[in-house]
Order: structure tokens, then C-alpha cells, then sequence
């Protein structure tokens, strides 16, 4: 078991070195993907709840569409077409 460790390890100084460098290379790594989606994993009661307000207002301006002017809104205004 020794001898399979040894083999497994760095057998220089620049190995070592290489092995810090990529051990401290991943951590920086994961932890900024941790910090990127910390906000969205800090509340999940809040994913997918910020776009019902839009969606709100789509299904609202159809109906205030043809109920206002008569007509189905194949061009909303207040969206940009």
C-alpha cells in the first residue's frame, strides 16, 4: 500500500507544486461558482417567483385589449411590439 501511495504522489519539487497549484487553482474555482449562485440558493422560496409580474401583465393587457378596443393585441405597445 506504501508503494502505491508513492506512486500516486509527486516525485519532485515542481510536482508538488503543480499538485498545490492545481488543488488551490480548483478551489478558487468552486468557491466563485459559490459565490455566483449564492443569491439564487440564499431564499428558495424566491426561484421562478421575480417573472409572474411580467407574465401578470401579458395575460392582463389581452384581456384589457379586447375588452378596451375590441381587438386581439397582435401588436402590444407597451412591450415593444
Amino acid at each position: 500500500m506504501l508503494e502505491r501511495l508513492r506512486r500516486i504522489l509527486p516525485q519532485s519539487k515542481l510536482g508538488w507544486v503543480m499538485a498545490a497549484t492545481a488543488v488551490l487553482s480548483w478551489m478558487v474555482i468552486l468557491a466563485m461558482i459559490a459565490w455566483v449562485l449564492a443569491p439564487t440558493l440564499g431564499d428558495l422560496g424566491a426561484v421562478g417567483s421575480h417573472d409572474w409580474d411580467q407574465m401578470e401583465s401579458h395575460r392582463y393587457l389581452v384581456a384589457k385589449t379586447i375588452r378596451s378596443y375590441h381587438q386581439f393585441p397582435f401588436w402590444n405597445p407597451y412591450a415593444c411590439g
